[in-house]
């Protein structure tokens, strides 16, 4: 049987937020145009770049690709501008400086296409600091239905999923009272209207970069508040009541109470630069976490950051310890 030509097949719209990253710009790209689906287009916002990346986008010639200016917004922003002009009706996320495999958005559109029910699929992705050059996995599996999974912990990350634009047009897009934690407000307001799946093979690199989030300690801890206010407000949904963010609109924030998941995943966050050594950032990430609320997680990280600081030669004993033992940790695959 022939195959279908190239515009017979739906039309997938790749959006990305650029912000700077000029170094990192053009594999990312070449990763996007590399792609087997036969039918899509690129819409990349320039969010108000400073580093040279705004004269390499205006550098850009292939006709796949589209490109719209913005001042910086932030990420959620961005993406609502590029995802209202997308043509497509399947739209696939892209961090901009990530890297996606050649079949990423195949795979991803043929299970939307499948099944109607999925409005939202992600895949296994791989991380990769540019500093130091170390690799994490996310191996996420689909254990539980999307309303579940979602107010429990992430079941994905954000540059690699696909969804319905008509789901995210539903649901309102990316709300501009989400500086931090956009994509799981997003999740949780979609959880409502489809189900989702993550097809069990890497078909994502995410790049860490010094300076984002994962490495800021200020970022990790609104990250995480902005998570635990998108968490609140659909499980207020789910009780019948208006969420925070629809009463109280920017100020919803001062809303929340305490929360032992905020201080731990605060804590958690400082337990990486804690195993290297990079004492004054787990020290700021350590005591947020422990200042938010004492649990028992939130007092034993900081017991073993007093142990291992407790003296020079303590430090020399204990750090080399903790650090391999971490390392160990984070090498093996993850999976949620």
């Amino acid at each position: 049987m022939p195959q279908a030509a190239p515009e017979d097949r739906p039309l997938v719209s790749i959006v990305t937020s650029v912000y700077n990253r000029l170094a990192y710009a053009q594999p990312s790209l070449d990763s996007l145009l590399a792609q087997t689906w036969p039918n899509f287009e690129i819409v990349m916002v320039d969010d108000g770049s400073t580093d040279g990346t705004e004269d390499w986008l205006d550098s850009l010639t292939d006709p796949r690709i589209r490109v719209l200016r913005q001042e910086n917004q932030g990420n959620g922003a961005g993406l609502n501008t590029a995802i209202a002009a997308a043509r497509g009706e399947l739209i696939a996320i892209h961090d901009f400086g990530d890297i996606c495999h050649p079949d990423r958005v195949a795979r991803q559109a043929e299970v939307l296409l499948s099944h109607t029910e999925i409005g939202v699929v992600s895949c296994w992705l791989s991380r990769r600091d540019v500093v130091s050059g170390d690799r994490t996995y996310l191996h996420h599996r689909k254990t539980l239905p999307f309303r579940d999974a979602i107010l429990r912990s992430a079941p994905f990350s954000h540059g690699e999923v696909m969804y319905r634009k008509a789901l995210w047009r539903a649901a309102g897009g990316y709300r501009r009272e989400f500086r931090y934690a956009v994509d799981r407000d997003l999740f949780i307001r979609l959880s409502r209207l489809c189900e989702y799946h993550v097809i069990e093979e890497e078909l994502y690199e995410q790049l860490l970069f010094p300076g984002g989030i994962s490495s800021a300690p200020e970022k990790l801890i609104l990250q995480a508040y902005f998570a635990e206010l998108a968490n609140e407000c659909g499980h207020r949904v789910l009780r019948g009541e208006e969420d925070l963010v629809t009463r109280h609109s920017h100020a919803a924030a001062f809303f929340l109470k305490p929360s032992a998941t905020v201080a731990n995943r605060i804590a958690r966050h400082g337990l990486a630069p804690l195993s290297t050594g990079d004492r004054a950032t787990a020290e700021r990430l350590l005591t947020a976490g422990r200042a938010e609320k004492a649990t028992p997680f939130t007092v034993l990280a900081m017991l073993v950051y007093r142990m291992i600081y407790f003296s020079g030669a303590s430090e020399r004993a204990l750090l080399p310890l903790f650090a391999k033992a971490r390392r160990r940790w984070t090498q093996r695959s993850r999976t949620a």
